[in-house]
């Protein structure tokens, strides 16, 4: 189910709650239509990794739910001890939930995703949610990205300089 979240960028209720008819394979989307914050429905793709954390669930007979417990045979209600036990064993201190959320969340803007994309997988009601919390970038990201920039920048100059025209310097500290 975690890896499923990190894939999808679903709310843990989300997941624990979905069934398999909500998982259209042939459109290659998961539609989330039960407990979703906003009361609408949204529709996020289908990824190959995504798919595998799915077929890794033996469906049920009788129970139409995708990730379920397997003590109960039931959809989830509570799987926070089943969270802290697994963030635990993973040895990843200070790690919650929401970071794969936020994973999701970031990997989208680093790949170039816009902002209203970003919005309507992750189901906000506006932009400015997803800004505040979900357009960050990872600081290797940051310094690569910042790094390409300055490189593009650089072959500017350098074009100028070839066309017979002189670097503007008047900006040089």
């Amino acid at each position: 189910m975690f890896g499923f979240i990190r894939e999808t960028g679903c709310r843990p209720m989300e997941a624990m709650t979905l069934k398999h008819t909500q998982v259209l394979r042939e459109e290659r989307r998961v539609v989330f239509t039960d407990h979703t914050k906003s009361g609408k429905f949204r529709v996020v793709p289908l990824t190959e990794e995504c798919e595998r954390w799915i077929d890794e669930m033996v469906p049920l007979a009788g129970c139409p739910y995708v990730f379920y417990n397997p003590r109960t045979r039931r959809c989830w209600k509570n799987c926070r001890k089943l969270i802290d036990k697994t963030i635990e064993a993973s040895g990843l201190e200070g790690f919650l939930l929401k970071d794969l959320r936020r994973h999701y969340g970031i990997t989208l803007a680093e790949n170039g995703a816009e902002m209203h994309v970003i919005q309507a997988m992750l189901g906000h009601s506006s932009v400015a949610t997803t800004e505040k919390y979900y357009a960050h970038f990872s600081p290797h990201f940051a310094a690569h990205r910042a790094l390409q920039v300055l490189k593009g920048r650089k072959k500017q100059e350098n074009f100028g300089t070839q066309m017979g025209r002189q670097p503007d310097t008047s900006q040089v500290a």
